[in-house]
C-alpha cells in the first residue's frame, strides 16, 4: 500500500487528475488547490491498487491453491511498475535527484573516470546520467 501512495503523491499523472478536477472533484468540496492536490493524490493511488491487484485476483481466482505471499508478490510486483514515472520526482524530492554529469573522455586513453579525465584535460565530452 505504502508504493501505490508514494506514486499518487509523486507520479507526473497526478498533474493530469489536477487539471481536470471539474470533471470528477465533486462541486460541494472546497476547491482550493491544496485540496484538489490531495484529492488527485488519494485518486491516483487508489487507481494504484486497484489495478495492481487485478493479476493478483486473477491469480488468486484461478489458482487451485492460492498462498497469500505469491499474491502479495504478484500485487507488489504490479504496483512497483506503475510507479516508475515517479522515480525522478521522488529522487528529486529525497535530494539525490538525476544529476546530469558532464564527462570528460579519450577513447585512446581509455580513461572514464571524471577525476582523471578532468585531470587529462581530455577534449572528448559525454554526458552521463548519475545517481
Amino acid at each position: 500500500m505504502a508504493i501505490a501512495i508514494v506514486n499518487g503523491i509523486f507520479s507526473p499523472w497526478v498533474l493530469v487528475l489536477f487539471v481536470l478536477y471539474p470533471v470528477w472533484y465533486p462541486s460541494w468540496a472546497p476547491s482550493t488547490s491544496q485540496f484538489v492536490y490531495m484529492a488527485s493524490a488519494l485518486v491516483l493511488s487508489t487507481l494504484t491498487l486497484m489495478v495492481a491487484g487485478v493479476p493478483a485476483a486473477l491469480y488468486e481466482r484461478l489458482s487451485s491453491r492460492p498462498h497469500s505471499i505469491v499474491v502479495a508478490s504478484i500485487w507488489l510486483g504490479c504496483a512497483a511498475p506503475l510507479t516508475l514515472p515517479a522515480l525522478p520526482n521522488i529522487m528529486q524530492a529525497l535530494g539525490g535527484g538525476w544529476t546530469l554529469i558532464k564527462l570528460r573522455f579519450s577513447p585512446s586513453a581509455g580513461c572514464v573516470d571524471p577525476q582523471t579525465a578532468a585531470a587529462a584535460n581530455l577534449d572528448g565530452v559525454v554526458n552521463a546520467a548519475w545517481w
